[in-house]
């Protein structure tokens, strides 16, 4: 009996055992929510009905519930400069740079990104990368800094496009190969062949404009310092100055589902195009800091700044 017993005991202490070390499945756990309310986030984008932001000490966020809660981004390594830019060119892949040269690639629509080039030995930002209809990517920035990859963004080289050495702050374009170009003092070229030649327009302001809209092939807005705003209609030949009800510097500016224009900047300013196109329209003032990004998600207006991320419920726009 005591050999039984004895056995018995070992049995179950064995079964234990295994039953203890033998994996098992775990409940799923939900992404951990951050705090985007407490740093700099400088630009947000739209990737399919997800929204990505990216912002200062290498912050990548993403909200799969237009704006309500945000999660933090996987990165293939960790890093401290900051993000000033992110572009989507689909549903899925998408780029973002900033300082030390960086650029970044993902394929699924912001949740994880791979670093695809680093400077260490290059103090200025990059302000962001567009990518042409034929896939050329082009990352632009600080003193005339103008790259072009046709691998991907394996290789890069310094295109010289005759911007010398002002900053590059803004490139928009479209599928059919149109884009612009914009930065300090005034600078605006464009492209009709996917950013491969680039042409340089007559002046039509003289301080920085810090981006510009594409709203159709030939009707493009751009902004900058102190409420400058302008229009073209003909694609650069011409352009009309719009009216600002204040002069506060803009720097971001989204395209709703609805083709509504927005353009946020200086002291919480939210602005929206006319229709006539004749004056930007002020329509939010979320705070005294400034705006430098905007997107429309779920209905829900949602801003990015000096204070973090902000979602404005469609009933208090």
């Amino acid at each position: 009996m005591r050999t039984l017993v004895g056995l018995a005991v070992s049995a179950a202490v064995a079964a234990a055992s295994v039953y203890a070390f033998s994996p098992r499945p775990y409940p799923e756990q939900a992404p951990t929510q951050v705090r985007t309310d407490s740093m700099r986030i400088n630009d947000l984008a739209l990737a399919g009905n997800r929204l990505v932001a990216v912002g200062d000490l290498g912050s990548v966020f993403y909200s799969n519930d237009g704006g309500v809660s945000w999660q933090g981004a996987l990165l293939d390594r960790p890093f401290d400069v900051a993000l000033t830019d992110v572009h989507f060119r689909d549903a899925a892949h998408g780029w973002a740079s900033g300082g030390d040269g960086r650029v970044m690639a993902t394929r699924d629509g912001g949740l994880s990104w791979t670093t695809l080039r680093v400077e260490k030995d290059v103090s200025e930002p990059l302000m962001g990368v567009w990518a042409s209809p034929d896939g050329t990517l082009f990352a632009y920035g600080s003193y005339g800094r103008f790259l072009a990859s046709s691998d991907g963004g394996k290789a890069w080289q310094q295109r010289d496009i005759g911007v010398e050495d002002f900053h590059v702050n803004a490139v928009e374009g479209g599928s059919d190969g149109r884009a612009m170009l914009v930065g300090e003092q005034g600078m605006a070229l464009k492209s009709a062949d996917g950013g491969q030649r680039w042409q340089k327009l007559a002046p039509f302001y003289h301080g920085s404009l810090f981006g510009v809209a594409r709203l159709d092939a030939d009707t493009w807005l751009a902004y900058g310092l102190r409420g400058n705003a302008y229009l073209t209609r003909d694609f650069g030949a011409s352009w009309q100055k719009l009216s600002v009800p204040m002069p506060v510097s803009l720097f971001g500016h989204a395209r709703t589902a609805d083709g509504r224009v927005l353009v946020v900047g200086q002291g919480g300013s939210v602005f929206e195009l006319d229709a006539p196109g004749t004056g930007l329209r002020l329509v939010k003032r979320t705070g005294p800091l400034a705006l430098t990004g905007v997107a429309v998600a779920g209905g829900a207006l949602v801003v990015a700044g000096e204070t973090g991320l902000k979602r404005i419920a469609k009933e208090d726009q």
